[in-house]
This record gives structure tokens, sequence and C-alpha cells, in this order.
């Protein structure tokens, strides 16, 4: 099926009417803060906080798939909500451009940010459209994937019924007030690697109690090696590590180790105390010396995830100036890594 995409790219850019009138007679569902009027005949179904509406006509060879997602708190940035929705549910399933050409509109307290992408699904070109609507501290995100303009009316009559609950959400951390935010500590730089869109807000400052979970960091890395006088295969070494943190409000900690190299296999288990002294953090364990780090960054994600970043120092080394530290670190993964730097990320409490 022939799709302009020039006239696809930006349907959304004209159906931001979260205030229309629905008609009464109109057969409209509400689905995690979101009601709106589903495709007439349009099969339907739900996973966790998502729910489908699909049309497939294979006599045609045309398809379309409509998703929305339940409302969630606001990273608090729709550039930055558009970013965060538009990498997990397009870029990472599909292989899609990291950075689609975006179109802005604002009216009635929302902020809707649309993109769309020419995509590979299942060896078919298809067109898929992503519009994420901000405000109210909440973040409500849709897309359609689809391979004929056909659709086209029935997606913009749909979008039309779109209405969001405006009950205002707490912006997080905001709940214990005294909680700031600063903006993109690294933002793009000319002869740099291009910065993707912050997953998440950047804490200003943390304390101790704020590290308070279940921490995780690894790596990996596989090498194959080859004759120089043959070129035959010669084998192949595996090292990866992974390691947890468990910690408490009060700094305590356990820790859990386990690396591989080659056919050796290292497990352990330690125990310590974490101290933060203005932009330091040390790690001070039962059975290892002591390790201090320079805090970058903490990163709220959302639903209780955090990234925290950091950069190994000597015990006597002295902090690292903010403009090394900016040539050091970035976030071309849409969270914040530094050269020789550590990050854990904590997952999500259940």
């Amino acid at each position: 099926m022939k799709i302009n995409f020039r006239i696809l790219s930006f349907l959304t850019a004209s159906i931001l009417m979260l205030s229309s009138y629905l008609p009464a007679s109109a057969q409209t569902e509400t689905f995690g803060g979101v009601t709106f009027t589903p495709p007439k005949g349009w099969t339907r179904s739900t996973k966790p906080g998502v729910v489908i509406f699909s049309d497939v006509d294979k006599a045609a060879g045309r398809f379309c798939f409509l998703t929305v997602y339940a409302a969630t708190a606001s990273i608090g940035n729709p550039q930055t909500d558009f970013g965060s929705n538009w990498n997990e549910a397009i870029v990472k399933p599909f292989n899609a451009p990291a950075k689609p050409e975006t179109q802005t509109q604002t009216a009635d307290g929302w902020t809707a940010v649309s993109g769309g992408s020419q995509v590979d699904s299942g060896g078919t070109k298809a067109v898929v459209i992503m519009t994420v609507f901000s405000g109210f501290g909440k973040s409500v995100a849709t897309y359609a994937m689809f391979n004929d303009q056909l659709y086209i009316p029935q997606l913009d009559a749909f979008n039309a019924t779109i209405k969001i609950d405006k009950t205002v959400a707490a912006t997080p951390g905001t709940e214990n007030s005294g909680v700031e935010y600063i903006a993109d500590p690294f933002p793009d730089q000319p002869g740099y690697q291009p910065q993707q869109p912050l997953l998440g807000q950047i804490r200003k400052s943390i304390t101790t109690a704020d590290l308070a979970g279940h921490w995780t960091a690894g790596a990996a890395a596989v090498t194959s090696y080859f004759s120089t006088a043959t070129g035959n295969y010669a084998g192949t070494d595996t090292v990866f590590w992974g390691e947890s943190y468990d910690i408490n409000p009060d700094g305590t900690f356990e820790s859990h180790l386990t690396a591989r190299s080659g056919n050796h296999t290292t497990r352990e288990t330690d125990a310590g105390k974490i101290t933060m002294s203005g932009p330091f953090i040390t790690f001070t364990s039962k059975t290892h010396m002591q390790k201090k780090y320079q805090f970058v960054a903490y990163m709220e994600m959302p639903k209780g995830g955090a990234v925290l970043t950091m950069i190994e120092l000597g015990m006597n080394e002295p902090a690292m100036p903010f403009e090394r530290v900016r040539l050091n670190c970035g976030h071309a993964k849409g969270y914040i890594t530094c050269v020789s730097g550590e990050v854990l990320s904590r997952v999500p409490a259940k």
C-alpha cells in the first residue's frame, strides 16, 4: 500500500481537542484515567497499563494497531515525556530513529508532542505516529501503526475524542516538599555525540535516605580469538560481572557480586555502610577497603526507579571540577554515564 509520509507524519498536529464535546450517543470507554471512543468494529485487547485496538484486512493487505497507555506521572517536561515513551515503545521494538522530528501544540492546560517515523513491522513497511499529552503532573501516550492512509479519518476521529482526567498528579518527590530538580546538566555540545532525551528528572541533591532500595550494576564482554597463522577460530573468552546492593535508609547495605572470566566464576557477599559528605559518596565494607566516589547525578525514573551516576576517586583525591565532568559525562542513551564512571540502577518497588 502506498503511504504518503509527508501527509501522515504529523496527522496528530491537528487533533489536540482534549476539551472537545463528546456526543451523548458515543460509546465511550475510560481506561487508566483516559476517556475515548474506540474505533467501531475493531478488535480490543489489553496488557498491564495498555489497551490496543486493531483492524487487520488480510485480503486487502492492510492493518492498523492503535495503542493507548494509561496515564502516568509526567517526568516534568513534554519533550522528555515524549522521548521516554518513544524510546520504550517505538525505538527498542522497531529500531526506529531515536530522534524523530516533532511538532508541539498546547491547549486547555495540555501540551501534545507528536512525532512519526517509517518502520519495518514483520517485513512490512508501516508508519508509526505517537502523541504524548503532558499536563497537570501526568502524561498519556498514544500511538498508531498502520500501512494504509485509508485509516487516517478513523485515527483523526479517535484522537478527537480523547479526554484526560485533569486531577493534578504529584510530581515525583514533591510530596515531601523541598525536593528540587535541575535542568539537563549535559546538553548537546558541538563535536560531541548527540544526547538523547533524559528518561527522568535530575535531582539537585540527595541524602543517604534517598539511596534506599535494591540497586544493580553490571557489564559483559565476549572476545573471539583467531589464529594469526591459519586464520582459524581459536576460542572465545567471556567476561561478565553483576553486582547488587540492598541499601537501607540509614545507609547500611548488603552486596552480592557474581563475576566470570573464562571458566572461572566468583561469587562474593559483603556488607557495610554508605556515608555522604559534600560531593563525595563513600562505601565502607567489611571485607574490602573503602571506595570513594564523586556524585554526578541522581535521576528519578517513572514508577519509583532511579539511576545513580558516580565517578570513582582515590581516597585522597579532590573532587573533579565540573568542566572536566562535563567533558567526561553525557546521556547518549537517555541516562547519564561517565568515562571511568559507575552507574547503579534502582529497581522500582513492586
